[in-house]
């Protein structure tokens, strides 16, 4: 069974939603001293699939997701909610 996931994140208010199958399951606003705000504000590099310990590094095998992605889109804006289940449903 598959599972929609999708991240937005707005930087003039760093508001961070998380939606599981286009339903608001966590938000958030990042604060400056959060180590998670310099991966999306240096947009250099993603990792998808693995936690990361370090910067570009600290890979754990044991912290891997297991399983299969099928799909991996990039905005350059965040989305409404609307606009993520409309997403998820194309």
């Amino acid at each position: 069974q598959w599972h929609h996931f999708a991240m937005t994140w707005r930087q003039s208010d760093q508001r961070l939603n998380i939606y599981h199958d286009a339903i608001l399951f966590f938000s958030t606003t990042l604060s400056a001293s959060n180590e998670v705000l310099y991966s999306y504000t240096n947009p250099s590099y993603a990792a998808f699939g693995q936690e990361q310990d370090a910067q570009l590094g600290g890979y754990e095998p044991s912290q891997a997701f297991r399983g299969q992605l099928d799909e991996i889109k990039l905005w350059r804006r965040a989305l409404s909610q609307g606009e993520v289940e409309r997403d998820m449903t194309l």
